[in-house]
C-alpha cells in the first residue's frame, strides 16, 4: 500500500471515526516527514506537505 493510498483508506477514515466518537487523537504524530519522502515529486508537493505539517503540529502535546 502506498503512502498515499493509507492515507486516503486508514488515516482519514480512522481520525474521522476518532472525531465522531470523540475519541482522544494521537499525539506526536508525524505525518509529514513521509510525505516528504511520498509526494517530492507531486505537483501540489507544498501544498500537501503544508497541510499534513499543520496536522502534526496541531496534535503536539506541550
Amino acid at each position: 500500500m502506498t503512502f498515499e493510498q493509507w492515507l486516503q483508506f486508514v488515516f482519514i477514515p480512522k481520525m474521522s471515526l476518532m472525531i465522531e466518537q470523540g475519541m482522544a487523537l494521537p499525539a506526536n504524530m508525524s505525518i509529514a516527514p513521509m510525505a516528504e519522502m511520498s509526494f517530492a515529486t507531486h505537483p501540489q508537493y507544498s501544498q500537501i506537505l503544508s497541510l499534513l505539517t499543520k496536522l502534526d503540529e496541531s496534535l503536539q502535546k506541550n
